[in-house]
């Protein structure tokens, strides 16, 4: 149910919930649907944005990924769509030493599912067995692979021994046939390269080109809100706050007991038998450091005083940057091409690495995710496994204050190579026959930057951006591991009753998109909870 003031009555106690969730996100929605299944429970389901319903319901803005922009290039805002601010959170965000960046999630219920570009790609299986073997044996690709199932209605394969045809998320790949002239060269260039075709990009592939899975049916995103709590918000023990802030958690004598809210301008408390914070990468270490919960020195230095010394809570940040290397076809061959699909990926492994690290997506107009907009075709280059780490930086007590996230791309001499390789790659794929017949140039400015590995290098340490996928602040891992927050049950070391279920908890990036795993993680994490007391 949807509540509101009448939850809190004058005179009387803290409502109390059994589980009180912190952010309608992807894994937040997840993980209030499936653990609200057991009805001898009560949640609550805390969202500082606002709660829209049906997908139908949601402003066209929010429905529709063909209205989804990205910023094309440093200190550029993102979203180029101002009207997204209405919808998302916004952090100062330093890059490297050259670029800052505004840095935006969602702020609405099913969070930057709802903003983002709907790509619905897994990690590949390889990534969460390594978390595995990072001591963290309940996340291995066969103990997900079940969740991974739930989540998802795959329109092109149906129910499979991977794949699931029940879920509350529809998985759609667009059609190889209905390709775009950019498209089609970058899948002639990839196969010619030597590559394969992979039809799934969601299975056991090793790598290769094929269509990216969308969670979105027809320019219709499917965003976890929607999929998730509007069809389960019915049931009696479950309770969506929208459009409230969450102050700080309550830890008394080293057990998290509630939280201290902000509801339509009025402070409450709320009582909790657990507190699970889902408010991601970025929100989930800022809300445990504003409660005490952090570096001593750094919460000392904004006036907190620490309740429970966690050295690296904010650290490890990990995310992907790309660029986009720009290039143009002739105007001739655009305008003979009737067929405005795209979609594309390539994962690939770089030059002395078999770990699949390295991602290429076809950019055309202001949506990468296909068409062929009246401008701007270029390449999106990404690193899928950066060796350089971050960290989410307080720069107030105050959680309505947000934090600075400094991300320290391409620090590491490893990802700056990788990156450029990367670059030069695709660059090349302009040399075959396909491109070359569609009149393909990147100009003179560009060939110069292309034929030096120093001009390319910092070429791209000054138009770098980020994926927003950020991942690592709250790390998972066993008690041999010193950097990490969490167990693998997910519940914060040294504070009782407290939990983080979100892409922070990840001990290492995955080579692909976040989304899915973060909604995976939602889902697997309801079982993990039941099992384990806390």
């Amino acid at each position: 149910m949807l509540v509101s003031d009448t939850l809190f009555e004058a005179g009387s106690p803290p409502p109390h919930f059994d589980y009180v969730i912190v952010g309608a996100g992807s894994a937040g929605c997840a993980l209030a649907a499936a653990l609200s299944e057991d009805a001898g429970c009560s949640v609550l389901l805390v969202e500082a944005g606002k709660y829209y319903g049906r997908m139908d319901q949601h402003p066209s803005l929010l429905q529709r990924i063909d209205k989804y922009s990205f910023s094309l290039g440093p200190g550029q805002k993102f979203p180029a769509n101002p009207r997204f601010g209405n919808y998302a959170w916004s952090f100062e965000g330093e890059l490297n030493e050259h670029l800052s960046a505004t840095i935006v999630r969602g702020k609405v219920v099913g969070g930057s599912s709802a903003i983002n570009g709907a790509s619905f790609t897994r990690a590949r299986p390889r990534d969460y067995d390594i978390w595995a073997e990072a001591g963290n044996d309940e996340w291995s690709f066969e103990k997900v692979l079940p969740a991974l199932r739930a989540i998802e209605t795959d329109l092109n394969f149906g129910e499979t021994a991977l794949h699931g045809s029940r879920g509350p998320i529809r998985v759609q790949r667009g059609s190889r046939e209905n390709l775009a002239l950019p498209s089609r060269l970058f899948v002639e260039a990839a196969l010619a390269a030597g590559f394969p075709w992979d039809p799934d990009m969601n299975g056991l592939s090793t790598g290769g080109v094929g269509m990216m899975p969308l969670n979105a049916v027809g320019a219709i995103r499917q965003n976890a809100g929607a999929a998730f709590v509007d069809r389960v918000l019915a049931r009696p023990n479950l309770a969506l706050l929208d459009r409230t802030h969450v102050r700080r958690i309550v830890v008394e004598k080293s057990r998290a007991t509630g939280l201290e809210i902000t509801h339509r301008g009025r402070g409450h408390r709320v009582s909790a038998g657990e507190v699970i914070l889902c408010a991601g990468g970025i929100n989930s270490p800022q809300l445990l450091m504003v409660s005490g919960i952090g570096p001593e020195s750094k919460l000392r230095a904004v006036g907190i005083e620490p309740v429970y010394a966690a050295k690296y809570v904010g650290a490890n940040l990990a995310d992907h940057p790309y660029v986009i290397w720009p290039f143009a076809l002739s105007e001739k061959a655009l305008a003979a091409d009737s067929k405005r699909g795209g979609g594309l990926v390539l994962n690939y492994a770089s030059t002395g690495d078999d770990n699949e690290d390295m991602r290429i997506i076809p950019y055309a107009g202001s949506n990468a995710l296909g068409g062929t907009g009246p401008a701007g075709l270029g390449f999106h280059c990404s690193l899928g496994t950066p060796e350089s780490r971050g960290e989410i930086i307080l720069r107030s007590a105050s959680a309505s204050k947000a934090p600075s996230v400094r991300y320290n791309y391409l620090k590491e001499a490893a990802d700056m190579r990788r990156m450029r390789e990367c670059v030069e790659m695709a660059n090349g794929f302009l040399q075959s026959p396909g491109y070359r017949t569609a009149g393909a140039s990147i100009g003179k400015d560009f060939a110069a930057i292309a034929a030096s590995p120093a001009k390319l290098e910092h070429w791209i340490a000054t138009n770098l951006y980020t994926a927003y996928h950020s991942a690592g602040t709250c790390k998972m891992g066993p008690d041999s591991d010193e950097t990490a927050v969490v167990d693998q049950y997910c519940r914060v070391k040294g504070v009782a009753g407290l939990r983080v279920v979100d892409t922070s908890i990840m001990p290492f990036l995955m080579t692909r998109g976040t989304h899915a795993s973060a909604i995976m993680i939602g889902e697997h994490a309801a079982g993990l909870i039941r099992r384990t007391p806390n």
